[in-house]
C-alpha cells in the first residue's frame, strides 16, 4: 500500500510530521525511519539523530492515512494483509531447510567424486611369485633385493602392498619417490570438515549407527535413515550423510556378495561330494613305494601331489594359497575335473594355468597311503 503523497501526522507532543510510503521504505520528514508497535503505542525511529524517535497515537496514525474511522471492510482487509504477510514469512524457514538439504546432497555427491580414477598398481607374475617366498627375515629381503635389482626399501614396500608385512614399519615412511606408484594413498578430509555443523557425532553413536544399519533389512538408504531416526531421535539428514560418509552402502553390498559366493561354493562342494568316489583304503605295509602320477592317473584314483621345490599358486574358494610341489610349471599331470590329494585332503581340479591351479575342496582323506606333504 504505497502512498506517494506525503501525509501529515501529529505526534503525542503536538508536533506535525510528514510521512511518506515509497518503494525504498517509510520516510519521516524526508528521512528513512522504522516503525515499532508495542501494545497501543506506535513509535517511529528516524535515521536522522536530530529527529530521533516520535510517538503517534493509533487513532491519529489511522486518520493520517484513511481519514475517518475504519469500516468493517477496511479492518477485514487489514487483517487479511497482515495474515498473508505472516504466512509468507512462515514459508521462508521451510524454503531454507529444503535449500540446505539440496546443498548437503550436492556436497555428498561431490565428495564421492573427489577421488581420482587411478588404476590399482600390480606386480608382474614373476615378481609376485618371488615375493611370496618371503620368510620374514632381513636376510631374505636382501636376497630378494639382489635378485630383483631393487633397493631393500622397494622390496619392503612391495611386500607391504601384497599384505606380507606390516605397513607401519620405520622404513615405510622413508621409501624412495620412485615407489609411490606401488602404494597409492588418496587424502581423505577429516570428519570435522565433512560432517554437518548442526549435529555432533560421538564414537558411541557412530557404533550404534553402524550396528543398526547392518542389522536393518530396509531396501533403500532413505528407508534405513528414517528407521534409525525414529529409533534414536537423530536428524534424518545427518544420518544419511554419515551413512554415505562411512561408505556403509558399499560395505553392505560387499557382504551380500560374499554371502552369495559362499552359498554358491557350498552348493558346488555338496554337488561334488555327492559325485566323488571314496578313496580306496590300503595298508602301508603292502607296498613301501608310492605310485607315480602317471600310474594314479591310469588307475582312476585321485592323484597324490608330491612335495617339491616348485611353488604353485592355488585358488581355493577365492583365497590364494601356496603349495610346494614336485611338478614343473606348465606340466601339471591332470586336467580339469580330476581329483587330487594334498595333505590328506581331496580336491576337485577346476582350472589349470601355467603355474596356477584352481581347486574345490571335496572331503578329508584319512587313508594311511596318503603322503604327508611338508611345505618348504
Amino acid at each position: 500500500m504505497n502512498n506517494p503523497t506525503p501525509t501529515q501526522m501529529i505526534d503525542t507532543a503536538g508536533n506535525t510530521h510528514m510521512i511518506e510510503i515509497t518503494s525504498d521504505g517509510i520516510m519521516l520528514d524526508g528521512k528513512p525511519c522504522q516503525i515499532k508497535v508495542k501494545d497501543t503505542q506506535i513509535d517511529l525511529l528516524s535515521s536522522d539523530p536530530i529527529i530521533g524517535m516520535i510517538t503517534i497515537a493509533p487513532a491519529a496514525f489511522w486518520h493520517g492515512f484513511a481519514g475517518s474511522d475504519p469500516t468493517p471492510e477496511s479492518a477485514g482487509l487489514i487483517q487479511a494483509h497482515a495474515l498473508a504477510h505472516w504466512s509468507a514469512m512462515q514459508e521462508i524457514p521451510l524454503v531454507m531447510q529444503r535449500l540446505r538439504q539440496l546443498v548437503d546432497d550436492m556436497d555428498r555427491h561431490l565428495h564421492h567424486l573427489s577421488e581420482a580414477p587411478l588404476p590399482v598398481y600390480r606386480l608382474d607374475p614373476f615378481t609376485f611369485q618371488l615375493l611370496h617366498t618371503y620368510d620374514g627375515t632381513e636376510e631374505h629381503i636382501a636376497a630378494l633385493a639382489r635378485l630383483l635389482k631393487q633397493p631393500s626399501e622397494t622390496i619392503r614396500t612391495w611386500l607391504a602392498s601384497i599384505g606380507l608385512t606390516d605397513t607401519d614399519t620405520p622404513d615405510h615412511e622413508h621409501r624412495e619417490p620412485s615407489l609411490q606408484a606401488a602404494v597409492i594413498t588418496v587424502p581423505v578430509p577429516t570428519p570435522a570438515q565433512d560432517q554437518p555443523k548442526t549435529f555432533r557425532w560421538t564414537p558411541f553413536m557412530i557404533q550404534q549407527l553402524i550396528e543398526t544399519f547392518f542389522a536393518s533389512d530396509e531396501p533403500s538408504i532413505s528407508a534405513v535413515s528414517r528407521a534409525i531416526a525414529g529409533k534414536y531421535g537423530w536428524p534424518i539428514q545427518s544420518i544419511e550423510y554419515k551413512i554415505y560418509h562411512l561408505d556403509l552402502p558399499r560395505e553392505r553390498e560387499q557382504q551380500r556378495q560374499q554371502q552369495q559366493r559362499e552359498l554358491e561354493e557350498q552348493a558346488l562342494q555338496e554337488e561334488s561330494l555327492a559325485t566323488v568316489e571314496p578313496l580306496p583304503i590300503t595298508s602301508p605295509l603292502a607296498d613301501d613305494t608310492h605310485p607315480g602320477p602317471a600310474e594314479e592317473k591310469q588307475s582312476g584314483s585321485p592323484l597324490l601331489l608330491p612335495a617339491g621345490a616348485f611353488l604353485w599358486d592355488v585358488k581355493i574358494a577365492g583365497t590364494l594359497h601356496r603349495w610346494p610341489l614336485d611338478i614343473v610349471y606348465g606340466m601339471f599331470p591332470c586336467a580339469a575335473g580330476s581329483h587330487v590329494v594334498y595333505r590328506e585332503k581331496v580336491y576337485v581340479l577346476q582350472q589349470v594355468w601355467h603355474s596356477i591351479i584352481e581347486v574345490a575342496s571335496v572331503a578329508n582323506a584319512h587313508s594311511p597311503t596318503v603322503m604327508e606333504l611338508v611345505e618348504v
